[in-house]
């Protein structure tokens, strides 16, 4: 199924958000932060469950307590007949996608993202995923929505931290297609809203053109879309980052290494530097070489043999999957300065 993603500058009419999906019972599960917003603009959606978002909703524990208040709600119904539309960040777009997978072996699913990170990322795609204690995203499944709205109106509501975190995943994105996408970021002189907001279709097009030649992750293509991440998931956990923002500093280290393993020439190494820099810059999180290794081996991109396919860089437009072995990673973020 191919999603459609929709895009409002301003919130859409109401009359809009219930014709969004054919389906007859359609129940909105959102962020509670977000309980303003859903009294102004969701009075036409009458089955309403708020949900406390973040790493610790995508839990077994709250998929059981979500299914247990919506089954009641969409007793009677057959399965076209239910649309879950979750109004969220990328937590709360995990555990709704998820839940509309298996709820009655499937139901249908509209992303309402209420950050930039999950409107250029998580939304997209069709990856739902839950964690089980510290391995995280090991359960989950293939779902993409049926429909997609970007609001900016609703976007714009984030603070600074959440806007620097969904550059993180734009300049992933950039990092991974090269051409026109990453030289707006190199022309840009400043990282704002607008910005991102008028690149916002570019990346999620990119996005899309990857994950159409390889939907389920069985090729390796698809795989090029974790440049960042490996480091990132460990900085994520032990730093308490945003995700954007964690993922950025994975992809730092990435530039890092390609460049010492001569994969990478000063050049390009140097101008994809200076995009990082327009985001974040400072100083980069650290993490135990013990702990780091750990993490690595509990990553879902490890394989038997003790290696995991990391992504690294040629050049902007060139990212390319390489197996490594997971303690030669582990000392060269020693030697960069970047585990100890």
């Amino acid at each position: 199924m191919k999603s459609k993603v929709h895009f409002y500058y301003n919130w859409p009419r109401e009359n809009l958000l219930r014709r969004l999906s054919p389906a007859l019972q359609k129940v909105l599960i959102y962020d509670h932060r977000l309980e303003p917003t859903v009294t102004d603009y969701f009075s036409a959606l009458p089955e309403r469950i708020a949900v406390e978002a973040g790493e610790s909703a995508k839990s077994i524990a709250s998929f059981a307590h979500l299914a247990e208040q919506i089954l009641p709600r969409v007793s009677g119904y057959a399965p076209q007949e239910i649309a879950l539309i979750a109004l969220g960040g990328g937590s709360l777009g995990d555990l709704v996608g998820f839940t509309a997978s298996v709820l009655k072996r499937g139901v249908g699913l509209v992303h309402i993202p209420s950050t930039y990170l999950s409107a250029i990322d998580s939304a997209h795609g069709g990856k739902t995923a839950l964690n089980l204690g510290a391995y995280k995203n090991q359960i989950g499944t293939f779902y993409p929505a049926g429909d997609i709205l970007c609001i900016k109106a609703l976007l714009d509501q984030q603070p600074e931290e959440n806007l620097r975190s969904g550059y993180g995943e734009l300049i992933k994105i950039a990092m991974i297609v090269g051409g026109p996408l990453f030289h707006e970021l190199e022309r840009a002189r400043r990282f704002d809203r607008d910005l991102l907001w008028s690149l916002l279709p570019q990346a999620i097009e990119a996005k899309k053109k990857i994950v159409a030649k390889d939907p389920h992750e069985r090729k390796g293509i698809r795989l090029l879309l974790n440049l960042g991440h490996t480091l990132g998931h460990a900085f994520e956990l032990e730093r308490n980052l945003t995700h954007g923002l964690a993922v950025q500093h994975g992809l730092d280290f990435s530039l890092d290494w390609s460049r010492k393993l001569g994969l990478m020439k000063n050049r390009d190494y140097e101008k994809s530097k200076a995009v990082l820099a327009k985001n974040i810059s400072g100083q980069r999180p650290s993490i135990a070489a013990e702990r780091l290794a750990a993490l690595l081996r509990q990553d879902k991109k490890a394989t038997k043999n003790e290696n995991i396919r990391f992504v690294l860089l040629k050049k902007p437009g060139r990212a390319i999957v390489k197996e490594v072995n997971v303690d030669h990673l582990v000392e060269a973020a020693v030697e960069m300065d970047w585990a100890q």
